[in-house]
C-alpha cells in the first residue's frame, strides 16, 4: 500500500527560482519517497494538494 506524506525542505534544498523570490522553505507531497507535487509554499497547499489529487 502506498504511502503519502508531506515533506518540508528549507535553505538550498529549495528551488533555486524559489529562493530568488525570497522563499527559504517549500513543501512536497510525497509518495513512496518520490516527491509527486510540485514545490508548494505552504503547508496547507500541500495538504490541500494531496486531499485533491490523492484522496482515495
Amino acid at each position: 500500500m502506498s504511502s503519502d506524506r508531506i515533506m518540508c525542505v528549507i535553505g538550498s534544498a529549495v528551488p533555486e527560482h524559489l529562493r530568488d523570490l525570497g522563499l527559504l522553505a517549500c513543501w512536497y507531497v510525497v509518495r513512496d519517497g518520490e516527491p509527486v507535487s510540485p514545490p508548494l509554499l505552504s503547508r496547507a497547499a500541500a495538504q490541500d494538494y494531496r486531499l485533491r489529487d490523492f484522496a482515495a
